[in-house]
C-alpha cells in the first residue's frame, strides 16, 4: 500500500513552490486520535488523504501530549480501535513484556508515546494515499455558499493551498470550527455570543518518566519552582505521600507504588514482573506518566475552573500552558525529593527532544535550569476539552445517562455511528453557571456517582446544521459540556473519527454532501469493518461471525435483543415484531391492519410483510429459503439489513437522478 510522509524535506518544498492548490478527495486537520482513524478508514475506502497536524507527532492528545494509558473499560474493543489494542499488545507481547499494567487492573493496556505513534503509522502505511504533512497549521478556510471547499495552511516551506469535496477538524482544540461559518460552544457558551469567563476542563502537562540505571544526570534534576511550597500542600501530598496507603486500602493519600501503576508504561529496558490487578508487583514499575494531581487550575468542582478564554485568548493560552508545565515541575520535584524517587526523571527515550516540537512553541515560559527536562516532555498539554460544533443533534447526559447497576444507557438512536462507555469526568468546574442550562444541564443532574456503560453517539453529532463540506471527529463533536466528559477518551474519538472517515468517503465517491449519504450506508460500512454499534456485544453473535453485522443493525434499528448480552439469533420471531421491525427500517408508519398478532412468524409471512413495505427491493431474498420454515431472529435481522443497504442505495440513485 501506498504512503506518503510529507515530512517537510521530502515533498513540502515542491508543494509550496507550486502556484497550482494541491486537491485530495479529503482534508484532515489534526493526527490525533480522531483524525488519525478518520485518515485511515477514509482510505482504506478508497479515497486520497491530506492529513495537516500542526506538531510533529501523530496521536494527538495519546501521544503529542503523552497520555499513553488507555482510558478503556473493556465494553467496546472494536472498530479501529480495538485494531489499535491488538496492534499494541502484540508489539509488546513479542518483546515479552506485559502491557496490562496501568490503572491497577490486568486487564488494561498503555504503551509509550513513541511505540503508539509507530503502530498509528503503520496503520496508515497499510491503509492507502495518505499525505501527512507535519508542522502544518491551517490557517484560513476556503467557504464559498455555505460550503467548505478547502484550506489554506502554513507548512515549514511557505503557505499551502488544498482543495477537497470534504474538511474533517479533527483538531484537539476545535481550532478549525471559528473559521467557518458553522455555529460552535466554547464552555457554556454558543458563537457568535462566546462567554470567554466561563470555565471548561483543566488541562495537564502530562510527562512520562522512568527509573535510570545509570543515576539521573544534573540536567534532568527538577528545581524549586515558584509555589512549589502550596503545590505540595494542595495537590500532590493530598494524592500521594510516602507514608501513603495501596489503592484499595483506604482513602488517598496513596503510596509511590500505586502512583507509578495508575499510568504505568511497559518498560522493555527494565522488563521486570508487572500485572497492573497485582499490588505486590507495583513496586517493578519504572516508567510511568506525572499525570495525576497536576491539573491546572485543578480547584474544587464548586469553584470557578478554567476560563473558556483557554480556546479564544492565544495570550492567555500560553500563559495558563506555562502554569501547567511549572506545575508539572513541581511534581516532578516532590517526586524526585519526596518520594523516594531520586533516580527517576523525564523518560528522554521517547523521542520528543528530537521531533522538532518543544513546549516552549506553546508555552510563554519555562525556568532556565529546566531546559533540558522540559524539552523530553510532550509538545502540547492534555486539553480535555475543545471548541465544540452545533450539529444536527447535540448530545446531553440524559442521552447517555446509564442508572446505577446498569452497564449501558437506556437510550438509543437509530442513526448510531460510534459506541462510548467512559462515565461523565469532568476535571474542574461543575459550577451551575459553568454547565449549559439551554441543554437542561444543571449541578444536579452531574451523577454522584462514577459510573460507566454503553451508549451510542448518532451520527448527526458531526454534521453542521447548515453548512455543508464539514465534519467534526475529534472532542469536537455535536455533545454537551458533561457529555464532552464521556466522549473525549481515545476509545470513542477513534470510533467517532472512524465513523467520520466513512461518511466522508460515502459522500465523496457518491458525490453527496455528508448529511444526504443514507445513514444505512454508513452503518453498513462501519458494522463490515467490524466497529460495534449496537449497546451490546452477542454473546451468540460475535464479532467474527459472518451474522455479526446483520444483528448489530437489527439491534440498532428495530429488533430488542433477547437478554443483556445475547442477540436470540435461533429463536423466532412473533408476527408482530416482525411487522415492526420491517416498517421502522423503511421508515413507514405501520399499516392500520397489523394488529397485534402474538403468533409466530414464518417466513412467508416476512415475505409478504416486505413486498409490501419495499416494493422493487430484493436484495433480501435470499435469505428467504422456505416460506414455511419458521422465521428466526437471525434471519430477519439478515432480512431488515439487506434491504435497508438496497434501500440507501436506492436512495443515492434518485439523488444523483437530480
Amino acid at each position: 500500500m501506498k504512503f506518503r510522509l510529507a515530512l517537510c524535506s521530502v515533498i513540502l518544498g515542491a508543494t509550496a513552490l507550486s502556484a497550482a492548490p494541491k486537491s485530495y478527495d479529503l482534508i484532515v486537520a489534526g493526527a490525533g486520535t480522531g483524525g488519525c482513524a478518520a485518515s485511515i478508514q477514509a482510505a482504506r475506502m478508497g479515497l486520497k488523504v491530506a492529513l495537516l497536524e500542526p506538531t510533529g507527532w501523530v496521536g494527538g492528545q495519546m501521544t503529542a501530549a503523552g497520555v499513553t494509558s488507555l482510558d478503556d473499560l473493556r465494553r467496546n474493543r472494536t472498530g479501529l480501535y480495538g485494531e489499535f489494542l491488538n496492534r499494541l499488545r502484540r508489539y509488546y507481547k513479542n518483546l515479552g513484556v506485559n502491557s496490562g499494567i496501568c490503572y491497577w487492573g490486568g486487564d488494561t493496556a498503555s504503551g509509550s508515546a513513541s511505540v503508539e505513534q509507530k503502530i498509528l503509522l503503520d496503520m496508515m502505511a497499510e491503509a492507502g494515499a495518505i499525505d501527512l504533512f507535519r508542522h502544518t497549521t491551517v490557517q484560513s478556510v476556503l467557504e464559498e455558499n455555505g460550503r467548505v471547499k478547502g484550506v489554506k495552511a502554513l507548512t515549514p516551506k511557505g503557505a499551502v493551498e488544498f482543495r477537497a469535496p470534504v474538511t474533517i477538524d479533527a483538531t484537539e482544540l476545535g481550532d478549525i470550527l471559528p473559521m467557518t461559518t458553522a455555529r460552535y460552544r466554547v464552555g457554556n457558551s454558543v458563537s457568535p455570543h462566546i462567554n470567554p469567563s466561563s470555565s471548561i476542563q483543566d488541562i495537564t502537562w502530562v510527562a512520562a518518566i522512568h527509573k535510570r540505571k545509570d543515576g539521573v544526570p544534573e540536567p534532568l534534576k527538577a528545581q524549586l519552582v515558584d509555589e512549589y511550597h502550596a503545590m505540595r500542600v494542595r495537590l500532590f501530598s493530598p494524592i500521594v505521600s510516602p507514608d501513603g496507603k495501596f489503592w484499595g486500602k483506604g482513602r488517598a493519600p496513596y503510596n509511590k507504588p500505586t502512583f507509578d501503576a495508575y499510568r504505568a508504561i511497559p518498560d522493555p529496558d527494565w522488563n521486570l514482573r508487572v500485572v497492573g490487578d497485582k499490588a505486590d508487583t507495583w513496586q517493578n514499575v519504572t516508567s510511568t506518566s506525572l499525570n495525576w494531581g497536576n491539573d491546572y487550575p485543578g480547584r474544587k468542582a464548586d469553584k470557578r475552573g478554567l476560563p473558556a478564554r483557554y480556546l479564544t485568548d492565544e495570550a492567555f493560552r500560553r500563559k495558563a500552558n506555562a502554569a501547567a508545565l511549572r506545575r508539572t515541575l513541581g511534581l516532578l520535584y516532590y517526586y524526585q525529593n519526596s518520594l523516594g524517587g531520586s533516580d527517576w526523571t523525564v523518560d528522554t527515550r521517547q523521542g520528543y527532544a528530537e521531533s522538532g516540537d518543544s513546549p516552549l512553541n506553546v508555552a510563554s515560559s519555562v525556568p532556565a535550569w529546566a531546559k533540558e527536562i522540559v524539552a523530553n516532555m510532550p509538545p502540547i498539554p492534555y486539553a480535555r476539552e475543545s471548541r465544540r460544533l452545533v450539529g444536527l443533534y447535540t448530545l446531553r447526559a440524559s442521552d447517555i445517562e446509564r442508572p446505577l447497576g446498569a452497564d449501558r444507557t437506556s437510550n438509543r438512536f437509530s442513526d448510531a455511528v460510534a459506541v462510548g462507555e467512559y462515565p461523565v469526568d469532568i476535571h474542574g468546574s461543575r459550577q451551575a453557571d459553568s454547565l449549559e442550562k439551554d441543554l437542561g444541564e444543571t449541578p444536579e443532574a452531574f451523577p454522584t456517582k462514577w459510573h460507566a456503560g454503553t451508549f451510542q453517539v448518532p451520527i448527526r453529532c458531526l454534521i453542521p446544521e447548515r453548512l455543508d463540506g464539514f465534519l467534526a471527529a475529534e472532542k469536537n463533536i455535536s455533545v454537551s459540556r458533561m457529555v464532552n466528559g464521556a466522549t473525549r477518551l481515545h476509545p470513542i474519538t477513534m470510533l467517532t473519527g472512524q465513523a467520520a472517515g466513512a461518511l466522508a468517503a460515502l459522500a465523496v465517491k457518491n458525490n453527496l454532501q455528508p448529511r444526504d449519504v443514507p445513514v444505512s450506508l454508513v452503518q453498513d460500512q462501519l458494522l463490515r469493518d467490524r466497529s460495534m454499534l449496537s449497546l451490546s456485544l452477542f454473546s451468540d453473535v460475535p464479532t467474527t461471525s459472518d451474522d455479526w453485522p446483520a444483528a448489530q443493525f437489527a439491534a440498532i434499528a428495530a429488533v430488542k435483543p433477547l437478554g443483556k448480552d445475547v442477540f436470540g439469533a435461533s429463536f423466532p420471531v412473533r408476527t408482530q415484531e416482525m411487522t415492526d421491525a420491517v416498517y421502522t427500517v423503511m421508515g413507514l408508519p405501520l399499516p392500520e391492519e397489523a394488529g397485534e398478532s402474538e403468533e409466530w412468524a414464518a417466513q412467508g409471512d416476512l415475505r409478504r410483510v416486505m413486498e409490501n413495505a419495499a416494493p422493487g427491493l430484493t436484495g433480501w431474498l435470499t435469505f428467504l429459503t422456505d416460506d414455511r420454515a419458521p422465521l428466526r431472529r437471525i434471519v430477519l435481522a439478515q432480512v431488515l439489513h439487506a434491504a435497508a443497504v438496497e434501500r440507501g442505495k436506492a436512495q443515492i440513485q434518485r439523488q444523483r437522478g437530480k
